[in-house]
This record gives structure tokens, sequence and C-alpha cells, in this order.
């Protein structure tokens, strides 16, 4: 049923020719993503938006990942249906800025997926969703990722968070327009001056 709307509503949006690129950040939390996505939609004077987003699905979602009792499946619905909604804002912000996107369906596969949600149901669920011109994955020390968190969400375990940036390498090792970035031992700026140079040779 969910699947059967995310299509439908999708063949509703306007097809468009993208003159400006779709940039996504992903990463576990706490890796450092947010800052440089925030860092390359103002060098590239562009648009920077995130997931879950500040939509009644959005809202509900950060609900459920403050609660210890939430159903993963439920979440991974909600996050779909929220991105719904997001994509028709990114192709309406495409059609005059790049756009910098900090977590997409990459995310619902990562950690839906090692919370026990079936990897080909999650796929099915979001293969219709815009696709990225450009992914950044941001790899990090997950003890340092963890020592950057002021929250107790869901997901921000350790040992959570190491398979899930496992499951984020194995996601992204074919995939030839994904930038990886292991900023362990980089300074911010460093990190986005690495970001800057790699991502001229996909553009």
């Amino acid at each position: 049923m969910i699947l059967q709307l995310i299509i439908r509503e999708l063949a509703r949006l306007e097809v468009l020719f993208m003159t400006h690129p779709f940039i996504v950040f992903e990463g576990i939390d706490g890796s450092g993503k947010t800052t440089q996505a925030r860092l390359l939609a103002q060098k590239l004077n562009g648009v920077y938006t995130s997931e879950p987003t500040s939509s009644d699905y959005g809202l509900k979602i950060r609900k459920l990942l403050n609660s210890t009792n939430s159903n993963d499946t439920e979440l991974a619905l909600l996050f779909a249906l929220d991105r719904l909604k997001h994509c028709q804002t990114i192709q309406t912000h495409l059609k005059t800025k790049p756009v910098i996107c900090d977590r997409y369906y990459y995310s619902s596969l990562a950690y839906q997926s090692m919370a026990g949600v079936d990897k080909e149901w999650l796929k099915q669920i979001n293969k219709h969703f815009l696709e990225p011109d450009v992914i950044v994955f941001i790899k990090t020390n997950v003890e340092q990722a963890i020592s950057r968190l002021d929250t107790n969400e869901k997901y921000e375990r350790k040992e959570f968070l190491m398979k899930v940036q496992e499951e984020y390498e194995k996601t992204f090792q074919n995939k030839k327009n994904v930038i990886i970035i292991d900023n362990t031992n980089m300074s911010i700026l460093d990190t986005h001056k690495t970001i800057c140079s790699r991502i001229k040779c996909l553009l």
C-alpha cells in the first residue's frame, strides 16, 4: 500500500532537466557529515536540507527515535513518506541551485537493515526516489563519533553504529558516484578541502 502511494505520487512530479547537482552526505551519527554538508552548501551557494525533515512525518520520526519502544518497520515507512514530500521540495530547488542533502535513503538502508528490517523490502520502498549526482560518505572512528554526540537516540550505540558503518561501506563499494572520506585524523577544514577537490571530478 505504501509502495503504491510512493510510486503514484512520484509519477506526478514534474520531470526536470537537472541543471544543478544533487549531492547527498551519508555517515553514522557523530561522523561530522552535517558540518561538512553545511560547509559545501555555503561553498556552492546551494540549498542545505536534511532528513528527517520538519514535516509531520519528520516530527513523528524524531519522537520515535527518542523512544525505546519504537518499531523499526514503522520508522522505515515513516522515513519513506517523509522522503516523498522531501523529494518534491528538492526538485523545486534544483531548478535554480545545487541541493546538498544531509542523509537520504541510504541511511534507511543502513540503519533499518541493521536493526532487523528486511533489506530487499527497504530497497523496494525507496527505489523510485530521485538519484543523487554525488554521494559523499564520511567514514570515521566510531568511538570519536560517539564522543561527539550529546543526545541519546535509539540508534546511538557503539556496537550498532559499527555495524551501520560497515553496511554503508558494503553499499557504496561499487558505486561510481561516491566519494569516501575517512576523517578520523583530519580537521574540519582539511576534510572540507578534500571534499571540494574530489567533488570537482564528479560534477
